[in-house]
């Protein structure tokens, strides 16, 4: 059997590989979640409620919309029987 001599020779480190970046952004907060994984959850969430939001102001806006033409064709029906009476 051989014998290693491991004078001299120090071991590999492994403390690059096995350590997260460290730094504001990358530390561990509430639940162990870092800045950028609750800025991931917010960004995933953000793209439904969006959507929602929108949908919601489009039928408002075309509610609105309805409800003027419909005030429309009242007075322009209003008017076409005040010209045939006279």
């Amino acid at each position: 059997m051989a014998a290693t001599n491991k004078s001299g020779v120090s071991s590999p480190s492994h403390k690059d590989e096995d350590q997260k970046e460290t730094g504001f952004f990358n530390r561990p907060r509430r639940g162990g979640k870092s800045f950028w994984d609750w800025l991931d959850l917010i960004a995933k969430l953000a793209i439904p409620v969006v959507v929602v939001g929108a949908t919601i102001a489009f039928g408002i806006l075309q509610a609105h919309f309805a409800q003027q033409q419909h005030d429309t064709d009242q007075q322009r029906a209003l008017d076409q029987q005040r010209y045939k009476r006279t």
